[in-house]
């Protein structure tokens, strides 16, 4: 339960109310937390009982979160935008909410969630390679095997837990698989570069009509992820992801 409420809410409890908690046998502290379907109803007491904690809590992280944007140039105009892989855009929706102004969203992939942003908020939430694509076998092999993208992709850094009252974002403690994801990501990345600069030395010099637009990177992704290999295999089983915030831990 600690680590949902430190994920979900940013809120941690002290001693004191968790004994709360527990005389009122609303829940213990050390107590195993599933959930399963977004059925939250076994812990609605416990949440309604700590809500003014996370009130108070998210009172003081939403004056710092506010700090920490604006020093980034957020709020000072209409040409901010959330530059992700994708796919519901749920961060650029929360920062539109947040600063109250328009925050578009340029990704990689958009599902239909993220799709419908761009018109119910009058914004742009762009999908590069895919708009509004739906979770089945014959979507587009970017979506379909996003887990893998999402490991060739990810930062180097921990995730953000919150922001302090000086207006610095606050990591999670950065743990040992990022190090030893890092290397490979790096070599993924790299080799990714070196063909593109392959490609536009290829355009300047030899064939001036070269183009290689989004549906032929569609075609070289899924030729590469339906006849991967088993070294390539164990290569992406060493790389791992933070999921946390779904309650999964590190993943791989």
């Amino acid at each position: 339960m600690a680590m949902f409420l430190n994920e979900r809410f940013g809120t941690v409890l002290d001693d004191v109310l968790w004994t709360e908690c527990a005389r009122a046998k609303l829940w213990p502290r050390h107590a195993p937390l599933m959930i399963s379907n977004g059925d939250i109803d076994h812990i609605r007491p416990f949440l309604r009982f700590i809500a003014p904690h996370i009130i108070r809590q998210a009172d003081i992280e939403r004056e710092s979160a506010l700090a920490y944007y604006h020093a980034q140039g957020l709020g000072a105009g209409e040409s901010a935008a959330v530059v992700d892989v994708g796919y519901g855009a749920t961060i650029q929706r929360h920062l539109i909410r947040l600063l109250d102004q328009k925050i578009h969203g340029l990704y990689m992939i958009t599902d239909k969630k993220g799709d419908a942003l761009g018109a119910a908020a009058n914004v742009i939430a762009s999908g590069c390679f895919v708009q509004g694509a739906e979770r089945n076998p014959s979507a587009s092999p970017l979506f379909v095997h996003s887990f893998l993208l999402e490991k060739m992709l990810s930062a180097d850094d921990e995730q953000v837990i919150r922001y302090n009252l000086s207006g610095q974002a606050e990591f999670r403690e950065r743990g040992d698989y990022i190090d030893s994801s890092q290397k490979v990501r790096h070599e993924l990345q790299q080799g990714a570069m070196a063909f593109l600069k392959d490609a536009v030395r290829f355009r300047d010099e030899m064939m001036e009509e070269l183009i290689i637009d989004t549906e032929k990177c569609e075609t070289l992704f899924s030729r590469f992820v339906s006849d991967i290999s088993d070294a390539e295999k164990r290569i992406f089983s060493s790389l791992a992801l933070d999921d946390y915030y779904c309650g999964r831990g590190i993943v791989e």
